[in-house]
C-alpha cells in the first residue's frame, strides 16, 4: 500500500512540473505602437520637400486604435521653416490597420542663413490598451544651406614635411572641413594632425576650430586648444592639446600659450602655412619631452619649400 501511495505521489508531483512547465512557457503578445525613425535630416527646399514619418501598430490583430501625438519646436518654427499637413495631432488606426504616417512640407528658409533648426514628434497616447514602443521620439533636422562659409566645406588633402624618429617624411591624408554650430565664422577642421607616421597602428581625428577672416581667404588657428581625442597610448587622459611647436632639435622648443597658426590661400586654391605645430599634451612635455618629436607628428623643417599645406579634392 506504501508502494503504490509513493507512485501515485511521484506522478502528481511529475504532472505538477509539466503543469509549472506550461504556465512559464505562456507569455503575453502585447499591442503597441512606434514611429519609424528617431531622427532624421532633410535639406531646406523651395519648393517644399514633402517628409513622410511612418507610424506602426504591432501585435494589434483587429483591433482599432487612436493615436495621439505632439509636434514641438526646438528651434525651427512651425509655418516658416516646416508645414505640419494634418494639425489635427490623432491618427486613426482602423481594424487589421498596421501603418500610417504623419506628414509635413519642409521648407526652411532657403536664401537665409538660419544655421540648422530642428523640431520633434511625440507620439503621448494610444487608445485600446495599446502600448507605447521604444521610439515614441524623433527629432526632424532641416539643414540650412546658405552656411556663409559653405563653400569650405568639404574634404582636403593634406601634405607635411615631419620627422619619424630621425628620418625626414612627407606624410599625406584626409582633412574634413565642416560648419562650427552657432558661429558662421568658425570651421571645424577635423585631422589636422595625423598620428599615422609614426605609428602606423594609432590613427584618431580631432575636431580643431578655426576663424576664418571676411575675406575668406585665411584660417587663423587659436592654440592652445583642447580638443577630442585619445592619448591613452602614452598614459594620459582622452584629450588632445593642439600646441605649438618651435623645432629645435632633440626635445625641441615648446611654446603653449598665446600663439596662433594662420593659413592662407593662395591663387592656385591651396592654403598653406610656414608655422611650426603639432598634436600633443603640454602639461606632461616635461615628462614626454620627445612626445612631439617621435610621437604626434611634430611638423618640421617647414619653410616656403616645405609648408604645411592643404587642398580641397
Amino acid at each position: 500500500m506504501k508502494k503504490i501511495v509513493r507512485i501515485i505521489a511521484t506522478v502528481a508531483a511529475a504532472l505538477s512540473i509539466f503543469a509549472c512547465t506550461d504556465k512559464y512557457a505562456e507569455y503575453k503578445v502585447v499591442p503597441f505602437v512606434s514611429l519609424d525613425i528617431d531622427a532624421a535630416t532633410v535639406e531646406e527646399s523651395n519648393p517644399a520637400t514633402l517628409l513622410t514619418v511612418p507610424v506602426r501598430l504591432y501585435n494589434a490583430g483587429n483591433t482599432a486604435c487612436t493615436v495621439t501625438y505632439t509636434v514641438t519646436d526646438v528651434n525651427a518654427v512651425q509655418g516658416t521653416d516646416y508645414t505640419l499637413l494634418d494639425n489635427s495631432g490623432v491618427l486613426d488606426f482602423k481594424a487589421g490597420e498596421d501603418s500610417l504616417a504623419i506628414q509635413f512640407n519642409i521648407t526652411g528658409q532657403p536664401g537665409t542663413f538660419t544655421g540648422n533648426v530642428a523640431f520633434d514628434i511625440e507620439i503621448v497616447s494610444a487608445s485600446n490598451d495599446v502600448e507605447l514602443g521604444n521610439t515614441c521620439v524623433a527629432e526632424i533636422t532641416i539643414k540650412d544651406l546658405d552656411h556663409p562659409l559653405s563653400a569650405l566645406f568639404g574634404a582636403y588633402t593634406m601634405k607635411a614635411v615631419t620627422y619619424n624618429g630621425s628620418n625626414l617624411v612627407y606624410p599625406s591624408w584626409t582633412m574634413n572641413m565642416s560648419a562650427y554650430d552657432g558661429d558662421p565664422t568658425r570651421v571645424w577642421m577635423d585631422n589636422l594632425t595625423a598620428f599615422t607616421v609614426a605609428y602606423g597602428n594609432y590613427t584618431g581625428a580631432a575636431p580643431t576650430f578655426g576663424i576664418v577672416s571676411a575675406d575668406k581667404k585665411t584660417i587663423t588657428i587659436p592654440l592652445p586648444q583642447k580638443t577630442k581625442g585619445d592619448l591613452s597610448a602614452f598614459g594620459f587622459d582622452n584629450v588632445w592639446m593642439m600646441a605649438h611647436e618651435g623645432y629645435g632639435g632633440g626635445a625641441g622648443v615648446y611654446i603653449t600659450d598665446g600663439t596662433n597658426i594662420v593659413f592662407t590661400q593662395g591663387a592656385d586654391g591651396t592654403w598653406s602655412t610656414t608655422q611650426s605645430f603639432g598634436a600633443g599634451h603640454p602639461d606632461d612635455l616635461a615628462k614626454w619631452p620627445k612626445l612631439f618629436t617621435d610621437y604626434c607628428v611634430n611638423y618640421a623643417d617647414v619653410s616656403a619649400a616645405n609648408p604645411i599645406c592643404f587642398v580641397k579634392k
